[in-house]
């Protein structure tokens, strides 16, 4: 009684607690800011924001166009970073907290842009005089919608009555003219971008009429439209346009509802000449039909008219809306009001937590008690506690929504029974379901207890349904008492049941379809589970055969039932069937045992040349016994047969034709055979096992002979003269001669006259024959040639052409219209016209004008003038430093490299008049005190015509008493008499012509006083020595008794003994000279010698030695010359200076280069060593042209730059990517890439295409390739949905790829997704199967939920079975229950994102629950047809898969010499037996083991295959370090290394050497080395003067190897290949040795020598080495100044432009103590 009263009271507390409300703070959301949208520009930023008040605080979620486009956060807003096209849409907000969520308004985002008008060439539009016509404007992608303006001729149009541009934008012209005959375009305007577009020309053409009435009816050309809006909305426009004759008479009128409308600027604007109506404020009363009326005043037409609708819509609003707070009593109903209206009538749909109502899944919620109602509220019946949340109500129709939300709040209750558990019997094995169902406000808690104890959730015991609890495979432990307990804040209930587990005998292992290859062990497994106590007896049955162990050796039953067969057989197939006895319940089961063998040869093989295509065969066959397993495919090889070779064996020689044919086709055309060639086929089958053996080979099939398929390869052209160009070739490939080879065809023709001069052709018939010269050819044309080789069908393919043009020769005309006219005394200027370019046989240098003397056979002066820059302009030139009034002729002639061209005829010319020079003699005789006695000569250059002499004298510093007489030409002489006694006089004489008095000749005499010789001057004096000259002073000697008149000063240069003249000057009191012109850096020693009217005197005594200083280099290198070495650097060589050039202490050499582009940078390099005569200039930029200048220098500085040389250094890789790389996704899998060129800095080479690489963090970049430069984008395809990619663009040369531009990033668009991946089923009963999974490998966007279908595989999915369950984004796992027992069934797991459904996953699974690992796969076998060089195809029988079905399979594979074995990554697919591994090594010996993996785990690997070698392959690397340099003048020499062993993929056979002209469009020459040892070869027989590039490949059996980067080479400079010949070296005397030698053999020099190059030193001294610079003209030369009696090394080396040769071999001689003794020593 006691217990009884404790327990009424503890139900009446727990009554009275359940009738209580939920006491909380917890509010759910309520929008304090709603989301805004807008306008946003392209690449703007645009930020949408949305605030919720609510405890907790909310997060918040957004929705763009009905999908997610993220998750929840904390943040109230979205960014759009950079707005793009594709963030346009409608976005919502979602705020969301614990009590429940609520959905924003919904907005627009709008983003700005607009595209150009299309490019299409619009047509022309016509129309007649005085009628209307109507331009329409062209389609543009705007957004906002642009502003239009229309323009004539380019100029604006301003509307007008008679120019109306409608609110579609069109142009109407009025009354049309002949004045509007034009062209019009449009310019639209993007008020928000401010961006304008124009589009293309219309044309309008007006035709006229001769009979245009001056009244026109009015006639409306463009009508009123329907017009919808929305009450209170902006104004709305209504346009009715009209034509009519005359045109300012038209008069429009308005109607509403038959009234006319006045514009009163307050609900009507009528404007624009009453084209346009504007309805200011719409409302419903304006809503209505109105009408337009045209007619033309004073005239009594009728009116034209025409009407238009305007109907009015009203937004929803809220009659009466939902409280905010709505409560309820569990098991009633709720009524949750939301009365809108609006016009249309909106449709209201309710949200639950912001999921539609209609859409919730039936898994969460009964919502069948939903039930909207006509007036748009929402009747919940029955309320359950789940049902606590926000609901919200949105009415919308096609202008507008509205929203409203309540908070529903459902009151407590205690825990209440819905179901109690019941006591439950059950056998071992089975599934147990014990019902616990209850409700309760707050949900109740569940807890089991199993006999007390709690209940922890796991495979076998699991709480489902909210609190039935789940016991899989129940055992006879499992029986016990059960207790489920239901608690919440408001009470506690419970309640208990009894399981009982009967244990009986079964199969639970059963035994399962095996296959078993043929001579291998089978099992089939037969495990029951039984009472301990009970005794179990097994018998297997082969049909109805009882299998008895006993009666053989293949038959075993081992003690868990498992049946084995040993060394199976065919006649082992069938069923077998286990039978299990004992006292606790009897079962059994079957199953099939197939044996499966390799597939038997097809048969009846025949092979059938198709007789319409020659090279293609037809191969058929009949199939044989399958082996018990399905043929899958068919494999078919060929091997080529020599009819008069040796007989081969079966298995050699054979290819793959193919090696997939299906099985249900039993022939295979084998096409692209080889001509005249004979074949046999043969075929084998593949089934489940592996393939088969090959059938026997074909009868032998001969195919017929055909034309060579192949033109000569490595066909070349070089000119080998002005009319002949010599062409060099070689065979076709092997392959591709069809037949025989006969010989050859060429043929050519002047390039470009392909419509108007036939081929020329020549018959090659020696076939060995590789070179022929045409002859007779055109002088500097370009020659197009082809070739063919025949054979005795007819005559192959012709090559490409290859263009080569025939060397310069000279013009063949002179220069015409000859004009020379004398522009000073000592110039003439002339005029030309050019030499027509077709004369010109070759590339014109320029014109030498040469101006000649009478009867002189060289000229007197030539002078070279460039082209002008202008063809067909007159030419000019001047000739300068020509004879004062001299009679020449002049001739001009035209010159290329090759020489000149004919002269012109000679046009003669004089000079102009000047004055004349001084006389040539000046001399007194009869001199006495009175009278003087003057004698002169004519000046030896009269310049002109002499028109006589002035002779003036005077006493000396007298001018009073100057006296000045003229003669006439003829007179020579003069006595001067009336002279006073013994008194100085000086004396001039000066010639005279038209021009002037010339230069005056001066003396002084005395009077009475003969003169005499002079004297030498004395005491002489060399200061202030210069690099030029110096000041002598000395003390003048005796006079003659006359004035000095020239002071002589000679001079002894260097080490040499004569006497030279270096200055003179008349100056007769001087005491000092400035000696002028001296040699800088030389010895001199100066004496003097005066000058007076009677002769000369005695020199003086010379001055003591001295040197002048040293001054810059005085001449600039000759010969500058650059040649390219590489990409980036240069060779220069040059004429060093002779050692007098130097002017000073030689040091060396500046080089100073620049690229030839615009702002490239000057460097220069300096080269300290006076005898270089070359210098490499490197770290340039690929492929630019450089100007080289060089200047020598010395201690004082740099001398005359030299002239410029250029050379452009090879190609490269371009350094820099493509500029301005653009991407925009296209699509869920496409993103179209565009840029623009390299920069031309960066290009360095020609591009040849791009490549555009692109891919994902943490995985390879893929490439898409662009060949040419023409196409600048590329349409990336096949891309992963929803990934963000980064896109790299290269471009690429003939020297490789370049540098990778910049990453720019795009994502895809989203799409279904992929199906899910990892799919497993952890758990598994006889009834149920619990499957798991992860995300899809391509989620293709934001996965929002999973769906599972599954049905039994025998029925298929098109029979009925459970409906499919979709599941939220963050569920991977779902248990199916209630399924078969021991059944196979098929899971199909899909996912779902904003776009759909994606493709399902399909998997099965076995219920039963004795699940194991797999056995492992049978050992792999591998077909010897399969067997490739970088792949191996292996197949397998699949081992017993545990009862659990394999989900994959892995392979580990390992060299022969590794121990160590490597797993293959990819996963091979459970349901295919045979698998082809990649990536491997060609020539490589291989094993293979493989691992079957299910739920439950993976299997042992499986027994090693056979060792298996892959095939040969083509060498995968090139020859390394590849160097090609000239040899001679028409032969390189090219190095190399072997590649690396292990890129040889075979046993290397030789080198393939290719050459070709640098940049050539012709095929490579090739030179097949078979010698795997060689590191070099030579190519001779090469055109001098050209570039060659060559490359080198290795090749092996299977073929050649990736050729090495091409490296390229000029010919035509070489070095001197032998040292000068017999060098000896004489001593001369104790300081003294003479050298001498002759020089290299001609066939070594390689070109002009330029000079040797003498190397001498002291024996045993080898820091003593110097060198002298000698020039080519020497034949010996003196070693001076050396140490006496010491022998010296002495050797010499000739150079050239090239370089220096090889020196000689180094001869001795020695210095003798005196200089008496002479002897000679041979060579060392």
């Amino acid at each position: 009684m006691e217990l009884c009263s404790l327990g009424s009271l503890l139900l009446t507390l727990i009554a009275s607690l359940s009738s209580l409300l939920q006491v909380s703070s917890d509010t759910p959301p309520q929008f304090q800011l709603q989301p805004t949208g807008g306008v946003v520009s392209t690449g703007n930023r645009k930020i949408l924001q949305c605030r919720a008040l609510g405890v907790p605080q909310p997060d918040y979620r957004w929705i763009k166009d009905g999908s997610f486009i993220d998750d929840y956060s904390s943040d109230t807003f979205h960014k759009i970073e950079a707005a793009a096209l594709g963030d346009a849409g409608e976005y919502q907000c979602i705020a969301r907290n614990g009590v429940g969520s609520i959905l924003s308004n919904k907005v627009g985002v709008n983003v700005a842009y607009i595209e150009p008008f299309s490019r299409v060439e619009r047509s022309g539009v016509s129309a007649l005089a005085g009628a209307a016509v109507v331009l329409l404007a062209p389609p543009i992608d705007s957004f906002p919608e642009p502003e239009m303006t229309w323009f004539a001729g380019g100029q604006f149009i301003s509307p007008s009555q008679k120019h109306v541009v409608t609110l579609k934008h069109d142009l109407v012209i009025l009354d049309v003219g002949m004045e509007d005959m034009n062209t019009y375009h449009v310019e639209a305007l993007n008020p928000q971008l401010g961006q304008v577009e124009l589009s293309s020309n219309t044309s309008l053409t007006v035709a006229s009429s001769t009979a245009l009435p001056l009244t026109l009816r009015p006639e409306i050309v463009v009508p009123p439209r329907n017009t919808t809006t929305v009450a209170g909305t902006t104004a709305v426009q209504f346009e009715c346009i009209a034509n009519a004759r005359p045109l300012a008479s038209l008069r429009i009128r308005w109607k509403k509802d038959g009234a006319y409308l006045q514009s009163d600027n307050i609900a009507y604007v009528i404007s624009h000449y009453g084209y346009q109506l504007q309805v200011k404020s719409p409302s419903r009363a304006q809503a209505g039909l109105y009408e337009c009326e045209a007619d033309v005043e004073g005239l009594a037409y009728a009116p034209a008219r025409a009407v238009a609708r305007l109907a009015v819509y009203e937004k929803p609003t809220l009659v009466l809306p939902p409280l905010p707070e709505s409560k309820g009593e569990v098991g009633k109903q709720v009524m949750l009001p939301c009365e809108v209206q609006g016009e249309p009538t909106p449709d209201v749909t309710w949200f639950r937590n912001t999921v539609d109502v209609d859409a919730i899944p039936s898994g969460s919620c009964d919502c069948s008690r939903y039930s909207p109602q006509s007036n748009g509220s929402l009747l919940i019946a029955d309320l359950k506690v789940t049902d606590a949340g926000v609901f919200q109500c949105v009415a919308g129709n096609p202008v507008g929504e509205t929203t409203a939300y309540t908070w529903l709040r459902v009151e407590k209750s205690a825990p209440v029974w819905v179901e109690l558990p019941s006591n439950t019997t059950a056998l071992d094995s089975e599934e147990v379901t014990i019902k616990c169902r209850v409700d309760g406000a707050p949900t109740p808690s569940i807890t089991w207890k199993f006999n007390g104890t709690a209940v922890n959730a796991s495979s076998h015991l699991q709480i489902v349904f909210g609190g039935d609890l789940f016991i899989a495979g129940v055992q006879q432990p499992d029986s016990g008492l059960y207790t489920c307990e239901a608690r919440n804040d408001l009470g506690f209930i419970t309640a208990a049941a009894w399981l009982s587990v009967t244990v009986r005998t079964h199969i639970v292992r059963p035994p399962v379809d095996t296959s078993a290859l043929i001579s291998t062990t089978a099992q089939m497994h037969c495990g029951v589970s039984h009472d301990v106590a009970v005794v179990v007896v097994w018998r297997w049955y082969w049909g109805s055969d009882v299998i008895d162990p006993a009666e053989g050796t293949r038959h075993s039953v081992f003690a868990n039932g498992t049946l084995q067969i040993r060394d199976v057989r065919n006649d082992d197939i069938g069923n077998y069937t286990c039978w299990v006895v004992s006292s606790g319940g009897n079962d059994t089961r079957s199953a099939r045992l197939n044996i499966v063998e390799l597939p038997f040869p097809p048969s009846i093989l025949d092979a059938v040349i198709v007789p319409s295509q020659k090279r293609t065969v037809n191969v058929s066959w009949a199939p044989d016994f399958d082996g018990n397993s399905a043929i899958t495919s068919f494999v078919v090889q060929s091997r080529v047969v020599y009819p008069l070779g040796p007989t081969l064996d079966p298995s050699q020689g054979w290819m793959v034709e193919d090696s997939n044919v299906p099985a249900e086709r039993h022939w295979l055309l084998v096409d692209d055979l080889k001509a005249a060639t004979s074949y046999q086929f043969r075929v084998s089958a593949r089934n489940g096992v592996s393939e088969g053996r090959f059938s026997d080979p074909s009868p032998t099939v001969d195919l017929p002979q055909e034309p060579p398929g192949a033109p000569p390869v490595g066909v070349s052209v070089s000119a080998s003269s002005q009319t002949a160009i010599m062409i060099q070739w070689q065979p076709p490939p092997k392959q591709d001669w069809n037949g025989v080879l006969l010989g050859y065809i060429i043929r050519y023709r002047l390039y470009g006259y392909e419509e108007t001069v036939p081929w020329n052709t020549i018959n090659i018939t020696n076939v060995v024959q590789r070179n022929h010269l045409l002859a007779d050819l055109i002088t500097w044309q370009l020659y197009e040639v082809q070739m063919a080789a025949y054979n005795n069908i007819g005559i192959g393919v012709y090559s490409n052409s290859v263009t080569e043009r025939t060397l310069e020769g000279v013009p063949l005309v002179a220069p015409s219209e000859v004009t020379v006219q004398a522009g000073s005394s000592t110039s003439v200027n002339v005029t030309w016209m050019p030499v027509n370019s077709q004369n010109v046989n070759g590339v014109a240098l320029g014109y030498k004008i040469q101006v000649w003397r009478a009867l002189v056979s060289t000229p007197e002066s030539t002078v070279s003038v460039p082209p002008s820059l202008y063809p067909g302009a007159r030419h000019e030139g001047v000739v300068a430093g020509l004879s004062k009034f001299t009679d020449y002729t002049v001739t001009v002639l035209c010159y290329t490299k090759v020489g000149d061209g004919p002269k012109s005829s000679a046009v003669p010319v004089r000079t102009m008049e000047d004055v004349p020079d001084q006389v040539s003699s000046f001399i007194f005789e009869e001199i006495f005190d009175t009278k003087v006695t003057v004698l002169w000569s004519p000046p030896n250059s009269i310049n002109g015509i002499l028109t006589g002499y002035t002779l003036k004298y005077q006493e000396t510093s007298d001018s009073n008493t100057e006296v000045i007489l003229t003669f006439p030409p003829g007179i020579h002489n003069k006595t001067v008499d009336g002279l006073t006694p013994v008194t100085e006089y000086e004396f001039s004489i000066a010639a005279t012509t038209s021009q002037g008095q010339g230069v005056a000749t001066t003396a002084t005499i005395k009077s009475g006083v003969p003169p005499e010789y002079p004297g030498p001057p004395t005491g002489l004096l060399v200061t202030d020595i210069r690099a030029r000259e110096a000041l002598l002073s000395f003390t003048p000697g005796f006079d003659g008794k006359t004035s000095i008149s020239l002071w002589i000063v000679e001079a002894q240069a260097g080490s040499s003994t004569d006497w030279t003249s270096v200055y003179k000057e008349s100056a007769p009191d001087a005491t000092y000279l400035n000696i002028e012109n001296l040699r800088p850096y030389t010895d001199y020693r100066l004496r003097i010698i005066a000058s007076n009217v009677v002769g000369v005197s005695p020199p003086s005594d010379a001055t003591p030695s001295f040197r002048t200083l040293e001054d810059r280099p005085g001449v600039a290198p000759l010969d500058l010359v650059a040649r390219t070495v590489d990409s980036s650097s240069i060779t220069v060589r040059w004429l060093p200076l002779e050692d007098a050039a130097w002017n000073g202490m030689p040091r060396g050499y500046n080089v100073t280069y620049q690229g030839t582009y615009p702002s490239a940078p000057t460097r220069s390099d300096v080269i300290a060593d006076h005898l270089a005569n070359s210098h490499v200039l490197s770290s340039l930029d690929a492929y630019t042209e450089y100007r080289v200048t060089l200047r020598a220098y010395n201690d004082v500085g740099s001398g005359a730059e030299s002239f410029p040389a250029f050379a452009l250094t090879k190609e490269s890789v371009p350094s820099a990517g493509p500029a301005s790389v653009n991407v925009t996704t296209t699509g869920s899998q496409a993103i179209l890439v565009v840029w623009n060129e390299i920069p031309e800095r960066n290009r360095h080479g020609m591009i040849l295409g791009y490549k555009v690489h692109y891919g994902t963090q943490g995985e390879s970049f893929l490439i898409e390739e662009v060949r040419g430069n023409a196409t600048k984008y590329a349409m990336l395809t096949g891309l992963r949905s929803f990934v963000r990619y980064a896109v790299q663009v290269l471009g690429y040369t003939r020297m490789g790829d370049g540098t990778l531009g910049d990453a720019v990033y795009a994502q895809t668009l989203a799409d279904v997704p992929g199906p899910p991946t990892d799919i497993i089923f952890p758990d598994v009963t006889y009834t149920t199967a619990t499957v798991t999974w992860q995300a899809p490998t391509e989620p293709n966007g934001v996965i929002s939920n999973y769906r599972v279908e599954y049905w039994l595989e025998a029925s298929g999915p098109s029979s009925g079975h459970p409906p499919p369950v979709e599941l939220n984004a963050n569920e991977h796992s779902y248990t199916a229950h209630s399924l078969e027992r021991e059944s196979f069934y098929v899971f199909s797991l899909s996912a779902k994102t904003s776009i759909g459904w994606g493709q399902s996953a399909q998997v099965r699974v076995y219920t039963i629950t004795n699940r194991d690992k797999p056995e492992a796969p049978s050992k792999p076998l591998v077909s010897s047809s399969q067997v490739l060089a970088r792949s191996v195809t292996l197949s397998w029988i699949p081992g017993n898969d545990g009862y659990s079905p394999v989900r994959y399979y892995m392979v580990q594979l390992r060299e022969a010499n590794n121990l160590a074995w490597n797993t293959h990554l990819d996963r091979i697919p459970a349901d295919v037996t045979s698998y082809t591994v990649t990536g491997l090594t060609p020539n490589t010996p291989y094993s293979f083991q493989l691992q079957a993996t299910n739920d439950k785990g993976s299997s042992p690997w499986s027994t090693p295959s056979d060792l298996v070698t892959t095939a040969e392959a083509a060498p995968d690397s090139p020859p390394r370090n590849v160097r090609v340099q000239p040899k001679t003048q028409t032969s390189i020499q090219i190095h190399w290394t072997a590649p690396a062993a292990d890129s040889w993929n075979g046993d290397l056979l030789g080198f393939v050497v290719q050459h070709r002209s640098y940049q050539s469009l012709s095929d490579f020459m090739e030179t097949r080395i078979s010698d795997p040892g060689a590191v070099s070869h030579v190519i001779d027989n090469l055109v001098r003067d050209r570039e060659y590039e060559v490359q080198v490949m290795a090749y092996n059996r299977e073929g050649n190897g990736p050729p090495s980067a091409p490296d390229t080479v000029y010919v035509g400079e070489a070095v001197p290949t032998a040292p000068p010949q017999a060098v000896g070296a004489d001593m001369l005397n104790s300081t003294a040795i003479r050298v001498t030698w002759m020089p290299p053999p001609a066939r070594s020099q390689n070109g002009d020598l330029l000079g040797y190059k003498l190397y001498y030193a002291e024996a045993q001294n080898a820091a003593s080495s110097q060198v002298v610079l000698l020039p080519v003209m020497r034949a010996e030369h003196t070693l001076t100044e050396l140490r006496k009696y010491t022998p010296y090394d002495v050797q010499l080396l000739a150079y050239n432009l090239a370089g220096d040769g090889p020196n000689s071999t180094a001869v001795q001689a020695q210095t003798n103590q005196d200089s008496k003794s002479m002897h000679r020593i041979r060579p060392a």
